[in-house]
């Protein structure tokens, strides 16, 4: 090994041990799990970290914001991580303003920001122009939109570091139960159940022969709407499951054939429940939108609406091949959406942090 390849091995190990002397702040929003995938991504992440041989704490934001501040600076974080928005934030600023004032880099992972109220875009544009902050997006598109509306590179991580899957990936070979439909997700309008529950109507109205199956949670707010759309599901003869552990929806989506995930806006990397299905090899069918990007329209099966669902589920009902080839092709794909690659390009970030000296925000482009 010559002088220089050792300095860069050394210099790489050195990088090494001090990120895992790095302690790292989680703020936790208070979301109960399983009923904001924001906030179960803190708690994941936290997970994985720590499995990475990361120092990582947790900090509960329902605290005053003084309380919070407090306890950042006694545990002598090197950095704080907060992931936003939330449900439990709702239109509280604690946030933009723990960020403010707290006594070490702050990066910031926003998970949505292009279809955020105006009012939430200008105060994180403000936090942006403050270079208190560190920006990280889960998409390349949504990092598009901030920089477009004025934020400087500079504050902006230059990587997307994508959402994982909350669900597992079941492991090995899975019997699947032939012409089943499974729909998964929490019970919100405009998350594509009418949708689904519209193509359970047409199948029935036509004799089709497939079982459908409703994967679910109620969130705290809401109700009425979800137990309306459950009795509507079951009078229609949809298997309902709700409140299920993780492991249980794993396998559940491992058993099923095919799956409908008919989104409004269209399927892109941040829906989460797709990432489920996709993982445990579901035969998928959803609908475009402009984030969606090539590879992931590649392994699943692009649809419109109800109607032409259906055409595609009597297609691929017939045809063993194809319906394989999507479901190995989805398992594969789905493998870059795992906690612990997440993790590591994490690391990465933290990584640069440590390489850099000066940085306001923490991070370099």
């Amino acid at each position: 090994m010559d002088e220089s390849c050792d300095s860069d091995h050394r210099g790489a190990a050195l990088a090494g041990i001090i990120l895992t002397r790095l302690h790292i702040v989680l703020l936790e929003s208070g979301d109960t799990p399983g009923h904001c995938g924001v906030g179960d991504y803190t708690r994941k992440l936290a997970e994985a970290l720590s499995r990475a041989s990361l120092r990582v704490s947790l900090l509960r934001a329902e605290q005053p914001l003084a309380d919070l501040r407090r306890q950042v600076a006694h545990l002598q974080a090197d950095g704080l991580s907060i992931q936003y928005p939330t449900r439990a934030y709702g239109w509280s600023l604690k946030p933009h303003l723990l960020a403010y004032t707290a006594p070490c880099p702050v990066y910031i992972t926003l998970h949505e920001y292009a279809q955020a109220h105006p009012l939430r875009r200008l105060s994180l544009q403000f936090l942006a122009r403050s270079k208190r902050a560190g920006f990280v997006f889960t998409s390349v598109a949504e990092r598009s939109a901030f920089l477009s509306d004025g934020a400087s590179q500079d504050c902006v991580y230059r990587k997307a570091i994508p959402i994982a899957s909350n669900i597992p990936f079941a492991a090995g070979a899975t019997t699947r139960e032939a012409n089943t439909v499974v729909h998964f997700g929490l019970l919100r309008p405009n998350r594509g159940l009418e949708a689904f529950l519209e193509l359970v109507a047409i199948a029935r109205r036509k004799n089709r022969n497939y079982r459908f199956r409703l994967i679910g949670a109620v969130p705290g707010s809401g109700f009425a709407y979800a137990q309306d759309r459950v009795a509507e599901a079951q009078a229609l003869g949809v298997d309902v499951q709700l409140e299920l552990n993780a492991g249980a929806v794993a396998d559940l989506l491992a058993k099923s054939q095919f799956g409908y995930m008919p989104f409004p806006q269209g399927a892109d990397v941040r829906r989460g429940s797709l990432l489920a299905l996709l993982g445990n090899g579901v035969c998928t069918l959803t609908g475009t939108s402009v984030d969606s990007t090539p590879d992931l329209m590649s392994v699943v099966e692009s649809v419109s609406g109800p109607e032409q669902a259906l055409e595609r589920l009597e297609r691929l009902s017939g045809n063993a091949a194809a319906c394989e080839g999507l479901s190995r092709g989805a398992s594969v794909y789905a493998q870059q959406f795992r906690w612990d690659d997440i993790a590591s390009r994490y690391l990465g970030l933290f990584h640069e942090k440590v390489r850099t000296e000066d940085n306001s925000a923490g991070l370099i482009n």
